[in-house]
């Protein structure tokens, strides 16, 4: 599941949404059932993308943190205590 990151608060809100109309709408045990299974789907596609988002970037934030320690310690203006 490739889902864009700005889309991931409509996407949770869509979610909540759809739960809570579902909370008061449903006629059945049944049908409640099914829109909360569709809805964990749904979690699960989003934590997925998640997982994969961090896996994609964590290389490139320990990489700007070290970056940063590197100029912090270069700094000529920086003093010394």
């Amino acid at each position: 599941m490739n889902l864009p990151t700005e889309d991931w608060d409509e996407l949770f809100v869509a979610i909540e949404t759809k739960l809570r109309l579902c909370a008061d709408e449903a006629s059945d045990v049944a049908q409640l059932r099914r829109v909360v299974l569709e809805c964990v789907g749904d979690l699960d596609g989003l934590h997925r993308a998640l997982r994969d988002e961090r896996h994609l970037y964590r290389p490139m934030a320990v990489e700007v943190a070290g970056l940063r320690e590197h100029l912090t310690s270069h700094d000529p203006t920086r003093t010394t205590a």
